[in-house]
Order: C-alpha cells, then sequence, then structure tokens
C-alpha cells in the first residue's frame, strides 16, 4: 500500500492532462507554432545580417543569358541571387546560333546584409569556327589575316596560310603594294618569278610622271625599260642632282648666318660679329672685316664694296679691294635683315618694319619705304620693283621708282627667310616650312612645295632646280618645273643658313660654325645657263640699271 500511494500524485498529473479536452489540444498547436515562428525569424535575422543579394539587369537583348558565380552555373539574368558576404567571380555568358556568343565578367565584393543591382554591359566575341568560315568565303586578306591572328596555331591554320598566298598573289596582279608585300612574306612562295616579273611591268606603267620614273628607276636601275626615253630622261636629272662635298671652309667662332658671293670669292658674316673673306679655290681666309657690335645678319657685295647689315642696327661699307671701312650708316631701330645694291644705291630692310635707300658714295639716307605692318626678314629687287618679305608671312611688292606699294602677296604663315626670282617668277621660302612659287607681275600663286626641313632658311637655283637649305641641316633638291623632291642630302650637323652659287660650286654656311663647298655636277642635256646668269646677278645685288638720279628725285 505505502508504495501506491507514492505515485499516485504522477498517474493523477498524467491522467488529468489528457482529460482536459479540445482546449489543450489548441494549447500544443500554439506552443508548436510559436516555437517555429521564432525559428523562423530567427534564421531569417541571421540571413539578413550574414547574407546578400544581387540582381544584374543589362538593356542588351540578350539579358536572359546564363550566369555563373564563382564558377557554378546558379540561373539566369532574370533571376536574383543570394551568396555570401565577401569577394565573388561572376560571369555571363550566352552563345548565339551564328558563333558568336555575349559575355560579361568581373569580380565584385559584397558586404555583410548587402542587397544591391548591378547595371552591365554584354561584349560580343565570335568563335574560331566564325572567323574561319568568314574568311573561307571572304575575298579580303585581312580576314584570313585576322583568323590567323587570332589563331596562330587554330585548326584551320594550313587552310588559311595557303588561302592567304593566293590571295596576295591574285592581288599582285594589278598592286605594286601587294607585289612588295607578296615578296617581302613569301620570297620562296611557288608565286615569286611570276610576281618579279609583273611587278617591274607595274612600276614602268607609272613612269608617266617624273615621280613616277624614279621610283621605277630606284627600284630597277639596270631594268629592261632603262633606255626608254623617259626613263634616261628621269635618270640624267637625278645624275646632275647630285653635289658632292669638296671642301670646308672653317674659322669663325659662331653660327654663320650671312653669306654674298663675287667671282671666287666668298663673304661671310658670323654671330661671331667677324666678317671673312674667302678664296675659294685655296679654301683659306684672306682677311677679317671687324667693327660690327653684333651679329652679322646680311651681306651683299658688287665686287667694288662690301655692305654688312647687323643686329647692332648699322650698316657699314667695306672696299671690297683692300677691306678698308668706308662709312657707318645709321637710321634703322632694329636688326637689319636684308641688303642689296642696285648701282650707286645701297637698299636695307630692317625689324623695324621700313625700307631704307642710301647713297653708296656719301652715305646719305636717301628716302624710307613704309608700309609693312611687321618687321621685314628679307628682300630683293626684280627690274624696277622691291620685294620685301615680313616676319608674318606677307610678301609686299614696291615699285622701284616711285617707292609705292603695287600689290601684297599672301599665303605663307610665318617669317618670309628668303626671296629668289626667276625671270618674272618669284620664289619665296618661310619658316612655315614651305616655298612658294608666285607669278610676281600678276600676284598669282603659281605652287606650293612642302619641304618637310622644320624650316626654311635659304632658296637658290642651279640649272632647273631648286636648291632649299632648312633648320634640319639637309639640303633638299626639287626639280623647278614640278616641284618634285629629286634628292635630300645630309649637309650640316645644325641650320643651313644660306645657300649660294659661286660658279660652278654651291656654298653653304650654317650654325654649326662652318661654310662647305660642294661641286655641281655638270648637267649634259639643254639648260638654263642664261636664267642662271640673271639670277646670279640678282642674287649678288649687281645691276646694270641705273636708277639712282630718278630716287632721288623722289626723295
Amino acid at each position: 500500500m505505502p508504495n501506491s500511494r507514492i505515485y499516485q500524485p504522477s498517474i493523477i498529473l498524467e491522467m488529468d492532462f489528457f482529460s482536459t479536452g479540445a482546449n489543450n489540444y489548441y494549447n500544443i498547436a500554439a506552443a508548436i507554432i510559436v516555437f517555429l515562428g521564432a525559428r523562423f525569424m530567427y534564421r531569417e535575422l541571421k540571413n539578413f545580417f550574414t547574407t546578400c543579394s544581387v540582381r544584374l539587369l543589362t538593356n542588351d537583348a540578350e539579358g536572359d543569358a546564363d550566369v555563373y558565380i564563382d564558377g557554378k552555373l546558379v540561373g539566369n539574368m532574370k533571376e536574383k541571387f543570394t551568396l555570401s558576404p565577401g569577394t565573388h567571380y561572376f560571369t555571363v555568358f550566352k552563345a548565339m546560333n551564328d558563333g558568336s556568343y555575349y559575355y560579361y565578367e568581373d569580380t565584385i565584393s559584397f558586404k555583410k546584409g548587402e542587397t544591391r543591382t548591378i547595371y552591365i554591359k554584354l561584349k560580343r566575341a565570335y568563335t574560331e569556327q566564325h572567323y574561319w568560315d568568314k574568311a573561307e568565303g571572304a575575298e579580303k586578306i585581312d580576314d584570313i589575316e585576322e583568323y590567323l591572328k587570332r589563331y596562330p596555331v587554330g585548326t584551320f591554320h594550313d587552310s588559311a596560310k595557303t588561302k592567304l598566298e593566293e590571295m596576295y598573289f591574285k592581288e599582285s596582279a594589278e598592286s605594286i603594294k601587294f607585289a612588295e608585300e607578296y615578296l617581302k612574306k613569301y620570297p620562296q612562295g611557288k608565286y615569286r618569278d611570276d610576281v618579279r616579273k609583273n611587278l617591274e611591268e607595274l612600276y614602268f606603267a607609272h613612269c608617266t610622271s617624273l615621280e613616277g620614273c624614279m621610283a621605277y628607276l630606284e627600284k630597277f636601275p639596270d631594268g629592261k625599260y632603262i633606255n626608254d626615253r623617259e626613263v634616261k630622261k628621269t635618270k640624267e636629272l637625278l645624275m646632275t642632282s647630285d653635289y658632292r662635298p669638296v671642301g670646308s671652309l672653317i674659322g669663325h667662332m659662331g653660327s654663320v648666318f650671312s653669306l654674298a658671293v663675287n667671282g671666287d670669292k666668298v663673304i661671310s658674316g658670323s654671330d661671331d660679329k667677324c666678317i671673312r673673306i674667302w678664296n675659294i679655290s685655296t679654301r683659306s681666309y684672306r682677311e677679317s672685316l671687324i667693327g660690327h657690335t653684333d651679329c652679322i645678319s646680311t651681306l651683299v657685295t658688287d665686287g667694288r664694296i662690301i655692305a654688312s647689315g647687323s643686329d647692332d642696327r648699322t650698316i657699314k661699307i667695306w672696299n671690297f679691294g683692300n677691306g678698308e671701312l668706308q662709312t657707318t650708316l645709321h637710321g634703322h631701330t632694329d636688326w637689319v635683315n636684308a641688303l642689296t645694291i642696285v648701282d650707286d644705291l645701297l637698299i636695307s630692310a630692317s625689324g623695324d618694319k621700313t625700307i631704307k635707300i642710301w647713297s653708296i658714295e656719301n652715305g646719305e639716307l636717301l628716302n624710307t619705304i613704309e608700309g609693312h605692318e611687321e618687321g621685314v626678314s628679307s628682300m630683293i629687287v626684280l627690274g624696277d620693283m622691291i620685294v620685301t618679305g615680313e616676319w608674318k608671312g606677307k610678301i609686299k611688292v614696291w615699285d622701284l621708282k616711285e617707292l609705292k606699294e603695287l600689290r601684297t602677296l599672301e599665303g605663307h604663315t610665318e617669317n618670309v627667310s628668303t626671296l629668289f626670282t626667276v625671270e618674272s617668277t618669284l620664289v619665296s621660302g618661310s619658316w612655315d616650312d614651305t616655298v612658294m612659287i608666285w607669278n610676281i607681275d600678276a600676284g598669282a600663286l603659281l605652287r606650293k612645295i612642302k619641304v618637310n626641313s622644320i624650316r626654311v632658311s635659304s632658296v637658290t637655283l642651279v640649272d632647273d632646280k631648286l636648291i632649299v637649305g632648312g633648320y634640319d641641316g639637309t639640303l633638299k633638291i626639287f626639280d623647278f618645273e614640278s616641284g618634285v623632291l629629286l634628292k635630300n642630302i645630309a649637309a650640316h650637323s645644325g641650320t643651313v643658313s644660306k645657300v649660294c652659287r659661286a660658279k660652278d660650286r654651291l656654298i653653304t654656311s650654317s650654325n654649326d660654325n662652318t661654310l662647305k663647298i660642294w661641286a655641281i655636277e655638270k648637267k649634259t642635256g639643254e639648260n638654263r645657263s642664261s636664267i642662271l646668269e640673271k639670277t646670279q646677278s640678282l642674287s649678288t645685288g649687281d645691276f646694270s640699271r641705273t636708277w639712282s638720279s630718278e630716287i632721288q628725285q623722289v626723295n
């Protein structure tokens, strides 16, 4: 009995529990729901603070592409993805029916609980099969070369190489470029002999111009058309465009900026403030003329006197025979940049924008011409006209008798550094790296030559060729009639400041402190000796016209 009394309470409780009826079932269900809800909320809160979500969006039509995260396919572009915080590698890919595919790839980092929408741009790419189909069906060399470049050891490599050689051979039939490319790419190619034969024919077919004949001679100096009339003519022109250095004149201690020639004598002026008179035959200097206090910027001689203009703003007149200083002319307020002699008159041009006319006999200033808006940098006299060039590119033509402006020539954009005349034709060179040829009477531009020497500093004429000196230290030889570049000669280590002809020699000066003597090859055919004589006299200021009294009357 005692034992039964001990277990009675538990039995009673158990019986009471199961005997409570429907209310107890509701209580149990409610407890379970509360428990599950709490667990769900805990999990959601935990996920909120420890996971991330991302959605990829694009405006492309291929927006339903497959999405891979860390190399695993997780769905397509239309879905939202949950992932753990940290850095993940995303790849988006969609293959197309034409052998292309769209893709996107990037590494993106996420923070805990971060939700992000990322807008992406799908790139398009192509399979090897696509590129080969394009190359095989196309008639363009570029398509085949593109395949070989992308797949140098691709499945269709051998077929592509064979097709490429055939394409080059096909194009070489009518194109110098492709014929030369074929021979370069396939020196032992199966079509090389045919291409070599055809290449000469192609070059000769272009020998309808000077440039074409020059190209033929350069490529085939002993070709089968070497005796063709035009080819022979071009060969002769090129042979007479060769100038050989035969000596140097060394003695100046600074850049040589100015030259004048008389017979076998060359006069040079330098920024060492010294004028030297040289003998071309002996290649030695006769004497030095000292007196200027700054750079000698311009020189002129007529065999009686030497006139020198300087950055010291003065002009000095020297006796050509004994080198004695006769007089010093004052009047310019800026550099004296150009001089020329007409009978007993000396004409000067300066950076002070004026042109002045002086009496050589007594040094009297006879007249001043004004009208330039910028400094005058170059000058030449032609007949009864003075032609002047200024720093900003304008060229003005003046009546020498009446001292009035006739016309302005506009075309250069920078300093007109040099002027030269051939009969009624004016040649101008400029720091804008061009040479322009004008009809001086009509004021019309006939031809413009791009020199490619940085700046043009001097121009002269030898036979039918323009010799141009430039800032790059070269002499460039152009055909006067066509403006075609015949030869480019490395002349000095510095700027070629002046180029002058001295009988059968060419003289150049430079800021490398030297002068050079060049042998001129004699032309066997027709030449322009009469023009040369005239242009030589124009260069040195040696004129036979007598205008002194007429100009004095204008004053």
